[in-house]
């Protein structure tokens, strides 16, 4: 079953088979929600004349469209050319930053619609551009709309506001372009070798998330924690990796036409546009492998998050059992991991005045003793309670005290998990035991969806196994037995 609707719900996706979704045609629905586009702007004010006109003649309501031009920064301050949607306003993006992605954010706390459809500065769009991005909205909150993008070589200097206007309106944009020089997008491949994204795997999603045009919902974006995404270059797909974590479904949208005047630096000259996006996007997108390459390394963002709870329902920790297991974990042959020690940590212990500091069987002191031992490595934290996501790390493991696995045992699990695209891996001793709790594996993104769409009462790995591939693997050797 690919999409599916319970109690009454939104249709759950199953993997990113956005097909499942039954959209409208264009024209032939009644919209109702506000959309905001965030144009982030820097020096090109003749291409923002024709962007604008362009977003002037949409199909969609304008009593329902705002417009937004972030001003990063220009030499010469921006205007507002003579053809412009009404409400259309420019703003600045102000100090902390620069880039696309600053302007973005600064763009997304000025506007107030409940969709956002982030739009660069050198794009003009078809009549239903706004509709078609809109439409998929309507219809599921947890959508990340990728409109088309045809990469025109010559530059803005070809056309007037007014032309393009006019062109438009008339739905006949593509004449504007005949005869010219074009370009398909590098996206146009991936979309080819993945089914249009249904067989896409994450880190490619992320990466299908192209700022030139892209649309979320408001509410989807803050749950992901989007204004995170601080960075000069790479910030869409960095903001991509996030949508992912929070269970984004990620649809090519062909509808929304829209046109690119003048190349890209990627499409110019790609190993050097590359080369200067690779530090920001390694550390931010651990599903990126490629970029995590060289070994030593602390990153960021880590792969995997390992929870482990440090202490029992009673608050009963022992500090060789834990000791033993996050050794056990931080020495695997996976070095991109994290570990979530949880447990009532208590206040770090005091002076000569504290009267039951030296008292060897004070109650907690395991847990004192825990905190001391890893308080500084930079991989372990600690916390009071297990925290609701591990996003942005794709990957949870959950992992009880005592239970040793090989050392590559780890990696391989995960390789395995990924490789069969599964949302949730349950582990088991050999023949089955069990008296004991066991580790499990949680796919992020899977989890953060399946949070977001269960009804009241049901089980969140109920909803997983619905929208993901899941999996039981005997465990071999055995696991050690706890340290006493």
């Amino acid at each position: 079953m690919n999409g599916m609707v319970a109690g009454g719900g939104q249709v759950r996706v199953r993997d990113n088979d956005w097909r499942s979704v039954s959209v409208p045609g264009l024209g032939a629905w009644a919209p109702r929600l506000a959309v905001s586009v965030v144009v982030p702007a820097f020096g090109c004010q003749q291409s923002l004349d024709l962007a604008l006109a362009s977003l002037a003649a949409q199909s969609y309501p304008g009593a329902l469209l705002e417009v937004v031009v972030v001003d990063d920064g220009s030499t010469r301050g921006l205007r507002l050319g003579e053809v412009v949607p009404d409400g259309t306003r420019i703003i600045a993006a102000g100090p902390g930053g620069w880039g696309p992605s600053h302007a973005f954010l600064a763009g997304v706390a000025a506007c107030s619609g409940e969709v956002v459809l982030r739009l660069e500065a050198d794009m003009v769009v078809g009549r239903e551009h706004v509709e078609a991005h809109a439409r998929w909205h309507h219809l599921a909150d947890y959508l990340t709309v990728i409109g088309d993008k045809i990469l025109i070589e010559e530059d803005a200097g070809a056309f007037t506001p007014r032309e393009v206007f006019e062109a438009v309106s008339a739905s006949a944009a593509e004449a504007l372009f005949e005869g010219r020089h074009f370009r398909a997008h590098w996206s146009d491949h991936l979309y080819l070798s993945t089914d249009m994204l249904v067989a896409a795997e994450p880190a490619w999603l992320a990466r299908a998330a192209v700022g030139m045009t892209l649309s979320v919902r408001r509410a989807l974006y803050e749950r992901a924690g989007g204004a995170r995404v601080r960075i000069p270059r790479g910030g869409d797909n960095a903001l991509g990796e996030l949508l992912v974590q929070a269970g984004a479904v990620f649809v090519p949208e062909v509808a929304a036409r829209g046109w690119h005047l003048g190349l890209p630096q990627t499409t110019r000259d790609f190993p050097a546009a590359e080369r200067a996006r690779r530090p920001f996007l390694a550390n931010r997108m651990p599903s990126a492998r490629e970029h995590r390459s060289r070994t030593g390394r602390i990153w960021q963002v880590p792969y995997l998050d390992v929870v482990v709870q440090a202490a029992d329902e009673t608050g009963h920790a022992c500090y060789e059992a834990v000791c033993a297991t996050v050794d056990h974990l931080l020495a695997s042959s996976l070095p991109d991991l994290a570990v979530t020690l949880v447990g009532p940590w208590p206040p770090q212990a005091g002076g000569r005045g504290d009267d039951d500091y030296d008292g060897l069987d004070r109650p907690g002191l395991d847990l004192v003793l825990i905190a001391e031992e890893y308080a500084h490595d930079p991989r372990v934290r600690l916390a009071e309670q297990v925290p609701a996501t591990s996003a942005p790390a794709p990957w949870r493991m959950w992992w009880p005290p005592g239970w040793r696995l090989p050392p590559d045992a780890l990696g391989q699990v995960l390789a395995y998990a990924e490789a069969q695209r599964l949302g949730l891996v349950e582990l088991t001793p050999p023949g089955g035991a069990a008296d004991r709790p066991a580790p499990r594996l949680e796919r992020t993104a899977a989890f953060a969806r399946a949070r977001h769409l269960r009804a009241p009462g049901e089980s969140v790995d109920d909803v997983v196994r619905q929208i993901a591939a899941t999996a039981v693997l005997d465990t071999s050797p055995a696991p050690s037995a706890p340290v006493a």
